[in-house]
């Protein structure tokens, strides 16, 4: 039997999922859905340990990534990581390999060089 805890996230994931798909019968333009699904899913109670983060999205046929949705990033990475080629850094790399990664802070694998 769940306890009170498993049945309080039940109850807000499912709460999220249905706000998801409230935002997705909404006409908006792309990049506003991701920034309202941003909004949504950092709000989730157990993903808050460092509530951030931001969508790419490939515009061109330039593999180059672009940032169109960041939530909570430090203002320095708005510039830095507002166009990133595929290969280059954590998020680059990822888009080269076609794998998703996870990292909790800035390590060597983000190559470029920061001042945060």
């Amino acid at each position: 039997m769940p306890n009170n805890r498993n049945i309080d996230r039940i109850i807000e994931n499912k709460d999220a999922l249905s706000d998801i798909f409230k935002i997705l019968s909404l006409e908006h333009d792309l990049e506003t859905m991701l920034d309202s699904f941003m909004e949504k899913l950092l709000s989730i109670s157990w993903l808050k340990i460092k509530a951030e983060g931001g969508v790419f999205l490939v515009k061109d046929k330039k593999k180059t990534l672009h940032l169109v949705s960041r939530k909570y990033l430090h203002p320095n990475l708005h510039s830095i990581c507002s166009k990133v080629k595929f290969g280059h850094c954590l998020c680059g790399i990822a888009a080269a390999n076609k794998q998703t990664y996870h990292t909790t802070c800035m390590d060597k694998n983000m190559l470029t060089s920061l001042t945060v």
